[in-house]
């Protein structure tokens, strides 16, 4: 791919990282948000096609499922993406693929877009992005457990994750954080993602384009994590617990409710005490 795909400063690397990680012959491999900066699948330019080719190649020769992030395109569609490709039997590909559904706003979608489909078309044309939202939370087969995908700031909503870790045993979360650069927001990143997993009881895996990646227990502590601007593979065996109880996930958002409710209470009944006139 490297002949006809110079402009993929991300994958072409982590083909070559891959083929390093077959030796730990691995349940599966996790590449980053945007690891093809293009689409994946659909298109016929010379790069897709070979960015294309080589992943479905490393995917068949090596048995071993991929899960990466890209766009996807469905008619005029354009979606912020995670794939996973597994190997089938008959010697083709099995895909799922999950749409990022909390996009951000002003950076991968601008209000009101889908209503008046010229604004859309106006970002386009000055080189823009704008993606259409996926339909909500869902879950990868894989084997036996069920993953339960996000992209990059998704993993800051605490309800959206709490419904994803419905169904989930392992939460992944595929985020690209090379727009910071160095500093500090990589590390406030990972670390209010890393909440989701003691709020849900799950463990969690994320994968970053120039860090930091991590494997976080369901206690919070981090079996792995990579420093910025690491280029490596890393190998790390992920528990898998049963689907565990909390009180977030029995509660959700309500206690916070309720005490927000019980302190202005009490703040209404000082305000009304305080106007009351002295005997």
């Amino acid at each position: 791919p490297d002949k006809h795909a110079a402009r993929y400063i991300y994958t072409v690397p982590l083909l070559e990282l891959s083929e390093r990680a077959l030796a730990f012959a691995p349940d599966l491999i996790f590449w980053p948000e945007t690891s093809v900066s293009n689409t994946y699948g659909t298109g016929d330019a010379r790069e897709t096609v070979a960015v294309t080719d080589a992943i479905n190649s490393l995917v068949r020769r090596s048995k071993i499922p991929l899960l990466f992030g890209a766009r996807d395109r469905d008619g005029e569609d354009l979606y912020n993406a995670l794939f996973l490709l597994e190997p089938s039997q008959s010697g083709s590909l099995d895909v799922q693929r999950y749409y990022k559904s909390r996009l951000l706003w002003l950076g991968e979608y601008v209000p009101l877009s889908s209503t008046f489909p010229a604004i859309a078309d106006h970002i386009r044309q000055q080189g823009g992005t704008t993606f259409a939202p996926g339909k909500g939370a869902m879950t990868f087969q894989l084997g036996k457990y069920k993953l339960g995908p996000m992209i990059c700031l998704e993993g800051l909503y605490a309800d959206y994750v709490r419904d994803l870790a419905t169904d989930a045993d392992i939460l992944v979360n595929a985020t690209n954080d090379a727009w910071f650069g160095n500093g500090m927001e990589p590390p406030l990143h990972l670390y209010l993602t890393s909440f989701r997993a003691i709020e849900n009881r799950r463990p969690l895996i994320r994968s970053t384009t120039t860090g930091h990646s991590a494997v976080i227990d369901i206690d919070g502590k981090m079996r792995l994590k990579t420093a910025l601007g690491d280029r490596g593979v890393f190998n790390e065996s992920v528990p898998v617990y049963p689907k565990l109880q909390s009180p977030y996930r029995l509660w959700g958002n309500l206690p916070m409710a309720f005490g927000f409710l019980y302190f202005a209470g009490w703040f209404f009944i000082l305000k009304w005490r305080s106007k009351r006139p002295s005997r």
